[in-house]
């Protein structure tokens, strides 16, 4: 739904601010305003009062009015680059989250981000907690096939039987043969 001339007159921002934010946008079917912008991550991002801020947050604020505190900006069309004022609702996290799951965006089966780009994940040695190497992954499991106990390879890797326990059974280091 395009702002109209009536609704930029009570507007928080200003004219010229206006201007700006709209040349940022392009109307799409279904009513979204879709920002044209910088983006940081998913959303879009608008240089305001000196800083980068999200910019359907900046859009609630332009033409709404500021979000009250402890609420954050959600959209009710589920496409993170709408500003449209009319798809934005103030509310909390836990509201988000429960919208999300109703929707079904939430990303489970072959839509996690692990499937969709496992070149992304810190895995293994990558990982910043690593305390074992692929080898000694590769040594642990072999040596527990032999018949050595979680408490001995734990002991022997300086690690927790639980972890031994973990990596034997395939919980954890799965990509490793």
């Amino acid at each position: 739904m395009p702002i109209t001339s009536q609704q930029v007159g009570g507007m928080i921002g200003g004219q010229q601010l206006i201007r700006r934010f709209m040349s940022k946008v392009r109307p799409e079917e279904g009513g979204c305003l879709v920002w044209t912008g910088r983006k940081r991550g998913p959303y879009g991002a608008f240089w305001y009062q000196g800083k980068f801020m999200a910019a359907h947050k900046a859009s609630h604020l332009l033409f709404v009015g500021p979000v009250p505190e402890g609420l954050q900006v959600n959209h009710t069309c589920d496409n993170p680059v709408c500003v449209n004022p009319a798809h934005l609702l103030a509310g909390t996290q836990l509201e988000n989250r429960r919208q999300c799951v109703l929707r079904g965006r939430t990303a489970t089966g072959d839509r996690n981000g692990s499937r969709l780009w496992p070149q992304c994940l810190r895995r293994g040695e990558r990982h910043g907690r690593a305390k074992l190497t692929k080898q000694a992954v590769i040594d642990i499991r072999q040596e527990a096939k032999e018949g050595a106990q979680l408490l001995v390879l734990a002991h022997k890797y300086g690690v927790s039987d639980v972890l031994i326990g973990l990596i034997v059974h395939r919980r954890i280091w799965k990509h490793v043969a």
